[in-house]
């Protein structure tokens, strides 16, 4: 068993390696605005992750996606429809927005 190696692409490591960073950033950064560390801190935003991702071009059902910037601008949109909601005292129907949006860019990609 010494000596075998596991075939992974450069690629593969960079882009894994570039995903941990920015978490890390991310994390960091989140940190620094609500001023306070707690395990939970991030509870519940692997909706609003899943969302930005799709409406961002990425297929649910796999093959099938775009590039970075296209997911970075799903993420802006999300940013924006959630401060219009907050700003109106409005902030608990995001989940529904997310939902419906989420619903009907599967119903247009599939």
């Amino acid at each position: 068993m010494a000596g075998h190696r596991i075939p992974i692409e450069r690629q593969t490591v960079v882009l894994l390696l570039l995903s941990g960073t920015l978490a890390a950033i991310a994390g960091v950064m989140y940190t620094m605005q609500v001023a306070v560390n707690t395990s939970k801190i991030g509870e519940g935003m692997e909706f609003s992750a899943v969302a930005a991702v799709v409406v961002g071009g990425i297929s649910l059902f796999g093959g099938r996606g775009t590039s970075s910037l296209a997911v970075i601008m799903g993420s802006l949109i999300f940013q924006i429809i959630r401060s219009g909601l907050h700003s109106r005292r409005q902030s608990y129907s995001y989940r529904l927005v997310e939902g419906v949006v989420i619903f009907i860019e599967c119903m247009r990609t599939h």
